[in-house]
């Protein structure tokens, strides 16, 4: 339901199977926790999206590299403006560190564009542009022709038309 730009959809039915979520643990808790802050954050609801990552935090099995990145995510999805720039810099790099470093390469270029997002929301087009550039190039190579489609079509839709001009421009 994100994919297709339905957050109110997403969250409730992540709402509805976080019973399961919780009796299973582990990292598919903390991705539970991740989508919910973003679903939340696609709705301006900031402040329940902070909630959803300190949930998501809270969750976090001990030494798994993939539910501490996604854990960091749940936390840059819901940064708001009251944050600081460089916490928000060093969730970023740990994070795509921590893909990059595990070769879950498809999840780093998910990654990028969350955070594109999230640059664009707090105001830093540039930033934005740089992300959605390394994103695509690296979908390219990939060959991951669903999450570049996504990244080309529902995220065009989402991402205001003066992020894509500079990012069509370079």
């Amino acid at each position: 339901a994100l994919a297709r730009g339905e957050a109110v959809e997403a969250e409730l039915r992540l709402r509805e199977h976080l019973a399961t979520a919780n009796e299973l643990g582990g990292w598919l808790l903390v991705e539970f926790h991740r989508y919910l802050a973003e679903a939340l954050v696609r709705q301006g609801r900031i402040h329940e999206a902070a909630a959803a990552a300190v949930a998501a935090r809270d969750s976090l099995p001990a030494e798994d590299a993939y539910a501490s990145a996604a854990a960091l995510m749940a936390e840059i999805v819901a940064t708001d403006g009251a944050t600081s720039p460089g916490v928000t810099q060093e969730r970023i790099a740990e994070a795509l560190r921590l893909l990059q470093e595990h070769n879950l390469l498809l999840d780093l270029e998910e990654a990028r564009i969350d955070v594109a997002r999230v640059h664009h929301r707090l105001g830093d087009v540039l930033s934005a542009r740089t992300e959605l550039a390394k994103a695509a190039d690296a979908l390219v190579r990939l060959d991951a022709p669903g999450p570049l489609d996504y990244l080309h079509g529902d995220l065009a839709s989402a991402v205001p038309s003066a992020v894509w001009s500079i990012y069509y421009a370079a």
